[in-house]
């Protein structure tokens, strides 16, 4: 059987990472972009290091250094499926991912500005995300509308099979709803 390898875009706070964790007991791998950013900051990788202050006031890590650190997480998981989550934000990176072959499916989040706002400025209150605080939230926000919106039209020309997903309702249904389209229940 060939490898899935699964795209998750969506909205910020629209429980992305969540879902893409909870599909690890079904041995997928979760390669989360803003995950392995942060874990390259706690190493002194020099390869984001001098992007932190930038990222960190919602701005994204150049398209060159996202896809080394993609591809180093996929070399390391080896023969596994995966699901990456948050990593293509723009159309540049869309057809870099195209033509590295990384996407095979796309799962697309819709929550509508306002929860996910809300959602944010919760995870901000527990976790201190400084990527989550609200005057960067607004420009995460606005950064996804136009640099990542576009991206979901750029897999629906390229035929991709693609999968809306509403991430209003609970974690564990909107869970289940993923199960249901990955046919894993």
């Amino acid at each position: 059987m060939s490898l899935r390898k699964i795209l998750f875009v969506g909205i910020p706070g629209s429980g992305k990472g969540t879902q893409a964790n909870a599909l690890v007991p079904y041995g997928f791998k979760n390669i989360g972009t803003g995950e392995i950013i942060r874990e390259a900051w706690k190493r002194n990788d020099p390869l984001v290091i001098p992007y932190k202050a930038h990222i960190e006031s919602g701005g994204f890590l150049p398209d060159r250094e996202v896809f080394q650190l993609i591809n180093r997480q996929i070399e390391k998981i080896g023969e596994s499926d995966y699901v990456l989550d948050g990593a293509i934000r723009n159309l540049a990176q869309a057809e870099i991912a195209m033509q590295q072959g990384l996407i095979g499916q796309v799962l697309c989040f819709f929550l509508d500005e306002e929860e996910a706002v809300r959602r944010l400025a919760k995870r901000y209150e527990i976790e201190g995300r400084a990527d989550d605080s609200p005057d960067v939230v607004v420009k995460r926000m606005l950064k996804y509308k136009k640099e990542t919106e576009p991206v979901i039209n750029y897999f629906l020309e390229r035929m991709i099979p693609l999968h809306t997903i509403n991430a209003l309702p609970s974690i564990s249904k909107v869970h289940q709803e993923v199960l249901k389209i990955l046919k894993l229940k």
